[in-house]
């Protein structure tokens, strides 16, 4: 099954793309996606309690389930004054 991944501002300097189709196995939850990323880029901030994740413009659950052309947009909260 396919998803799009798209990286924003931090996570695209740290891959240096922009987006990637992934194919990930039926019944990938977010939390196995983190997992997956973690192997495939060791240096992403996937554990940062300020990693997020929009799975088609939708805040997800840690348990939801992908589907096949999910589009997956992971960032790091930013704040500042």
């Amino acid at each position: 099954m396919h998803i799009i991944l798209k990286f924003q501002s931090f996570f695209r300097t740290l891959t240096g793309v922009d987006q990637e189709i992934l194919d990930v196995a039926e019944g990938t939850t977010i939390q196995g996606l983190t997992s997956l990323l973690a192997e495939r880029f060791q240096n992403l901030p996937l554990e940062d309690e300020r990693t997020r994740f929009f799975i088609n413009g939708q805040v997800p659950t840690h348990n939801q389930v992908l589907e096949e052309g999910d589009r997956v947009l992971i960032f790091q909260l930013v704040a500042g004054g």
